[in-house]
């Protein structure tokens, strides 16, 4: 009854709390979702910007059983929206198989490739689609033309098994991209539209940074790149010569680029500036940078839900404790105003919401973004998640679930700790390969903050973490059990070293540069950083563990999962250790608005009756 009764609050705060997305512009047309009553998936529309006329893309439903995963990758519309390109994975395993369809006959015009990975793109100048697909260890981009579809070229080929290959249309759709990546760097060509299939221009090869974005504005081509100085620095290039540099722009005190979005007068950047979310924009013409958004706590990013030839740009915000809002921001040619975001610390708020600093055991300064009832009554407890790995932030946003938990007097908190990329490259590699121990110190410095400042009743905090977060939470477990009542733990990379020793991920080259240096062999690597949470499981009282996993997840091994409890409770006192096997969910979680209460629900009920108040 308890977790029925917890299931119909999830579900009631994620009705409540509902914010559509907006739907993405593409070629004149909006793309987005609508769910017919009774039925598990969604269907796929087209929306004229103009004419307002809606056109059906294809139906989630006549591919995926009733309550099956379903996962929408690639989609890319012809201009004339005749024909649609689209990647789908419907077992979770991350297994994407492309289609196109022919709109007007409302048929499929290939057979179904399966092994497509990343991206699809169409160029409606010369009629032709482009997609990449594995063949065996390499990565390939195929070409098909839409009036001969059975005939595929081979426009690339990548044989290095640690680059993934992408390919996509650039947002004025008169350039595409290949864009070969790895840890270690990133390969990037682009080809005008309308050209010979495999004429394409080569702007970096395999260079070290990894980050490398390309944009089309006007008559440039705009990359966005990571100069020797660590500065992110803007460099244009002329449409017709593209292998040129014409001149480059430093955006100061950026530490990384999270995003790029192309409009025909102006290019904007979703940045980070120490460590907070920052909206610029950069006008090719005159090369100036201005302001558009700041924000001091939550999060923002572009959306691109507007047209190339707008003159505004829509920016999303989302914090803690509330759910995301749209702005629209407009730029007028090199003048824009900075828009200070709300701080929600103001009195009369029902959240307050603030970012403090703690210092961790090498005199590291590690940030904890926090929001709890704005109220001077105890707080129950507190949950803190984290991540720390592959350069990824973990930003502060909204949860229908985190709100439950702040309404029952809970603090909410996240630990952005070394790993991950709140504060650009050497942030990362500060918590990455040898360093790899640096996240968990993080993780136990901030659980210890909040322990000893009064945001748990109990004087332990829970933690939720996912996939190599759940590294840093169990070696955490291990150092200093008393600082925690419970953990979950979702899709858990739990043993990431035996794991690629043995080949038993998905992504094993591209894992190996976030866990081993480049100039170390996998046995080479110091025992004090391939120490494995699963066999080195400390005696003594652990907190209560929820892994949730699923057997259709081809990043992680649930073996090592039911190897780690196993472990646990032939060693702990404490407990329980649970192992929910969620059959319908992917890596990133289940694919229908009811797998997902029903998870939720599991988790949340699992917190509170753990958190000790």
């Amino acid at each position: 009854m308890i977790v029925e009764a917890i299931e119909s609050a999830v579900r009631y705060a994620s009705s409540a709390h509902y914010v559509p997305r907006r739907p993405s512009a593409n070629r004149g047309w909006r793309i987005f979702s609508r769910l017919e009553e009774g039925r598990s998936h969604r269907q796929m529309w087209a929306l004229h910007v103009t004419t307002g006329e809606e056109i059906l893309l294809f139906n989630l439903n006549d591919y995926v059983k009733q309550g099956g995963y379903a996962q929408v990758g690639a989609i890319a519309l012809s201009n004339d929206a005749r024909f649609v390109v689209f990647a789908l994975d419907d077992t979770g395993a991350e297994d994407f198989t492309l289609r196109c369809r022919d709109l007007r006959s409302n048929k499929d015009i290939i057979e179904p490739v399966s092994a497509a990975c990343r991206g699809a793109a169409i160029d409606s100048v010369s009629g032709a689609f482009f997609y990449t697909v594995m063949v065996g260890s390499a990565h390939v981009v195929y070409a098909r033309r839409f009036s001969d579809p059975e005939r595929f070229y081979e426009i690339y080929r990548d044989a290095d098994p640690s680059y993934s290959v992408s390919v996509s249309a650039l947002r004025s759709t008169s350039f595409l991209k290949i864009v070969s990546r790895s840890m270690l760097g990133r390969e990037v060509r682009v080809r005008a539209a309308g050209a010979d299939l495999s004429d394409w221009v080569t702007l970096c090869t395999r260079c070290s940074t990894k980050e490398f974005l390309v944009e089309h504005v006007g008559e440039y081509l705009i990359t966005v790149e990571r100069a020797t100085n660590g500065r992110v620095v803007l460099r244009q290039r002329h449409q017709s010569d593209a292998e040129r540099v014409l001149a480059s722009t430093q955006v100061s005190q950026a530490t990384s680029v999270d995003s790029v979005l192309a409009f025909s007068g102006f290019l904007a950047l979703s940045a980070r500036i120490h460590g907070f979310a920052r909206i610029l924009s950069f006008d090719p013409q005159s090369r100036a940078l201005a302001e558009l958004v700041r924000t001091s706590n939550g999060h923002c990013w572009l959306v691109p839900d507007k047209e190339y030839f707008s003159d505004s740009v829509t920016v999303a915000w989302s914090s803690l404790s509330h759910n995301k809002r749209y702005i629209d921001v407009s730029v007028a040619g090199t003048v824009a105003k900075s828009l200070n975001l709300p701080t929600y610390t103001e009195a009369g708020s029902k959240y307050v919401e603030y970012r403090i600093f703690c210092t961790s055991t090498d005199g590291t300064n590690v940030p904890i973004s926090i929001a709890h009832l704005n109220s001077d009554s105890p707080l129950r407890g507190a949950v803190l998640a984290c991540y720390g790995a592959y350069g990824r932030s973990l930003d502060a946003t909204f949860s229908s679930t985190n709100r439950i938990l702040l309404d029952q007097g809970y603090a909410i908190a996240i630990a952005h700790v070394r790993g991950g990329g709140e504060f650009g490259p050497s942030w990362h590699y500060s918590g990455s390969r040898k360093h790899k121990i640096n996240g968990v110190l993080d993780l136990i410095t901030a659980a210890r903050y909040l322990v000893d400042n009064g945001f748990s009743f109990n004087r332990k905090v829970s933690v939720r973490t996912a996939s190599a977060g759940a590294y840093l939470a169990a070696m955490a477990i291990n150092v200093a059990p008393e600082l925690f009542d419970s953990v979950v733990m979702e899709s858990p990379f739990l043993d990431p070293y035996r794991s690629i020793e043995e080949g038993d991920v998905s992504m094993v080259d591209l894992d190996r540069g976030e866990w081993f240096d480049h100039d170390e062999s996998l046995l080479g690597v110091p025992l004090a950083a391939r120490l494995s949470p699963v066999d080195e499981v400390s005696s003594g009282c652990h907190p209560a563990i929820l892994v949730v996993a699923s057997d259709t997840d081809r990043r992680i091994s649930v073996s090592s999962a039911r190897l780690y409890l196993d472990n646990l409770r032939q060693v702990s006192a404490g407990g329980p250790f649970e192992l929910w096997s969620d059959a319908e969910a992917g890596h990133w979680g289940p694919s229908t608005g009811d797998g997902w209460v029903k998870r939720e629900a599991r988790i949340l009920s699992f917190i509170l009756g753990h958190s000790g108040a």
